[in-house]
């Protein structure tokens, strides 16, 4: 999901779907990170549609791949799923002081690098992540899952505090502003580009209860705040004029052909990685919006000669991706694929009913069936124990098993939570027709009628009106939990 689709949930089945390739030349740069050289030129079936920072920010994986290079966190994972200080000095902990606990609730403090700004040289401030709450919670949006166990949010000099309503187990993961609702916004340059002003007050601390209460006041209506949020709301975000934190900025953005970044001077959270090179240009080049007419194209010479990474493959792509010229890399899965669970469906609220579904799927067994003829390294790459980084104390429990499948056990859970013949358990199961979802519910719900639950499978849109991923106001199948699973 991107990030603005994030929300809590109940997850099973965690799996990896990041298979990518690149290049066995190696890109065009020089391997010297003092030097900005050379073009990194990536494709992807996916063409972006936008960048983060404004609200009609899909959650295609291509525009998470653009974003990434343009927009900076507090917080970020290295690739073996560590914390790491990004525009912060340290990542806040127990030990550190950063995170406390005081009646009852979980408290942390973010200290602010010093100096930080936007690609266009103006200061990032407190006003830039109050904001982002704002239009997170703004009913014209409405993607508050995650944040909305966020109290109050003050700040000071290079400081923000976060107090969260309770003690919050995943408050570093995904429970920091920036973290849970996209980009952090340029809310200065915003307003200039919107001819709109956020109440002032709004924009020096946050406090749910008042946020909340403002919104269903008189006040709100009409003002500059609604204004800007609905500009912000159909801002797709995506012009050379729009500014933006990390280490690069665009330059050029040619709908459903080429996508370019160059440097942005004004980067300074973090130097340049030793032994990395620092490319002049990266490009984001459309070959085909069609997944298997890519896979074929990446076979021949010409776009092995330009094309020096590409991304966002399935499992069932490798066979065909091997037979190219390109170094195929199937990574330890780092992120994972999830089966929301809506808690609430009375069955599904019960904690027994929950983990019998999960005992009653075996992962591995699913894959193979899902992507056949793979090694099995492959398979167990894919199949997580956990979402847990590897800073949790829990990610590192050789106990987990890779395959927590007992269908003998999840049948008795069932048979305690009162389900079983005479009472059976039925579910409905939404997802989206593509051939990939088709077949993957289909096993599913194989699976769990083997431990005797019945599946009923739905398949809508990803997006338009009353689609799966749609957003509120359009009638949204997720944000308005009509399904079961």
């Amino acid at each position: 999901l991107g990030k603005k689709l994030a929300y809590p949930a109940a997850t099973l089945v965690l799996l990896s779907s990041a298979v990518g390739l690149h290049r066995t030349g190696g890109v065009h740069a020089k391997s010297v990170a003092a030097d900005y050289s050379g073009t990194v030129a990536i494709t992807d079936y996916q063409f972006p549609d936008s960048l983060q920072a404004g609200g009609a920010w899909s959650n295609g994986v291509a525009d998470v791949e653009i974003s990434s290079a343009m927009f900076e966190t507090p917080l970020n994972f290295d690739r073996a799923g560590n914390f790491y200080a990004d525009l912060v000095t340290e990542v806040p902990s127990t030990k550190n002081g950063g995170i406390k606990i005081a009646n009852g609730k979980e408290i942390m403090t973010l200290h602010f690098k010093p100096n930080l700004k936007w690609s266009d040289g103006t200061p990032q401030t407190a006003a830039d992540y109050m904001g982002s709450m704002v239009v997170s919670f703004a009913p014209e949006f409405n993607a508050t899952s995650g944040i909305d166990q966020i109290q109050t949010i003050t700040a000071s000099g290079n400081d923000m505090t976060i107090t969260y309503k309770g003690v919050d187990a995943p408050a570093l993961s995904y429970r920091i502003p920036q973290l849970s609702s996209g980009a952090i916004l340029p809310v200065e340059y915003l307003q200039k580009k919107y001819g709109a002003t956020i109440e002032p007050s709004l924009l020096k601390s946050y406090d749910a209860d008042k946020l909340a209460a403002y919104f269903k006041s008189a006040a709100y209506k009409g003002s500059g705040t609604q204004k800007f949020v609905n500009k912000w709301v159909n801002d797709s975000y995506n012009t050379p004029a729009d500014i933006t934190n990390g280490p690069y900025k665009l330059a050029e953005w040619t709908q459903d052909q080429r996508v370019t970044l160059v440097p942005n001077t004004f980067y300074s959270a973090l130097p340049a990685a030793s032994g990395h090179p620092r490319p002049a240009k990266i490009q984001f080049v459309e070959v085909s919006t069609n997944p298997n007419a890519l896979v074929q194209a990446l076979k021949s010479a010409g776009t092995y000669g330009s094309i020096d990474k590409a991304e966002d493959f399935g499992l069932s792509d490798i066979p065909a991706l091997r037979q190219s010229k390109y170094q195929v890399l199937v990574p330890d899965a780092l992120f994972y694929e999830h089966l929301e669970l809506n808690l609430g469906n009375a069955a599904l609220k019960d904690v027994r009913v929950r983990q019998a579904l999960y005992y009653g799927v075996s992962k591995l067994a699913y894959l193979r069936a899902l992507y056949p003829g793979l090694s099995e390294a492959d398979y167990r790459k894919t199949a997580l124990t956990s979402p847990l980084p590897s800073t949790s104390p829990w990610s590192n429990n050789k106990s987990l098993p890779v395959d927590a499948y007992n269908p003998t056990k999840a049948k008795a859970l069932l048979a305690a939570a009162g389900y079983g013949p005479g009472h059976p358990l039925n579910l409905n199961f939404v997802t989206t027709g593509s051939s990939f979802r088709i077949r993957s519910s289909q096993l599913l719900q194989r699976l769990w009628s083997q431990i005797g639950v019945a599946v009923r499978i739905r398949y809508a849109a990803a997006f338009g009106n009353n689609g799966l991923f749609t957003k509120y106001v359009d009638g949204g199948i997720l944000y308005h939990r009509t399904f079961d699973i």
